[in-house]
């Protein structure tokens, strides 16, 4: 997953690495983006292409103006259909605090985050849990037949 709130973020990851190339293989391995307040144009208007295109209609109507700066504007209207990122330039640079917009599950959508916000205090512990594992070379008991190499085996010394 990827947060951030500018492009400009990949200019920032060092010396020994080209911005660039930084940029590239990071974008490209993130499939899940989480796009905050965008801070410069550049970033919002990259940030509004990745979010998906819909369809709206948009109604347009002739106006002329006369002398006097009278402007008429005329009864007929034409509706078209066209493309729009879901997630304008306007509202992803307008973000409240701690909201984002998230893309690579599915649609493009609003998500929110927030810390948790707790207060600090000791937890006394009266008994500390104990792991049981059981070890199998500890636990092992030869047979009672001695288990071992016999006196006539040729490696009876070594035992």
């Amino acid at each position: 997953m990827l947060a951030h709130q500018s492009l400009g973020d990949f200019g920032q990851c060092g010396q020994d690495l080209p911005a660039e190339f930084v940029k590239t293989t990071v974008l490209d391995n993130t499939p899940i983006r989480w796009f905050y307040r965008a801070a410069s144009l550049e970033s919002a208007q990259w940030a509004a292409g990745q979010t998906g295109e819909i369809r709206v209609d948009v109604e347009r109507r002739r106006a002329s103006r006369e002398a006097g700066n009278v402007e008429h504007i005329s009864g007929d209207s034409f509706i078209q259909k066209e493309a729009r990122p879901l997630f304008d330039v306007n509202t992803l640079q307008h973000l409240p605090d701690g909201f984002a917009v998230m893309t690579g599950l599915g649609v493009a959508r609003m998500a929110f985050s927030s810390p948790l916000r707790v207060e600090r205090r000791e937890i006394p512990l009266q008994r500390f849990p104990v792991l049981a594992k059981t070890d199998p070379l500890a636990e092992f008991r030869p047979p009672a037949d001695g288990g071992g190499p016999k006196a006539d085996d040729d490696f009876a010394g070594i035992y």
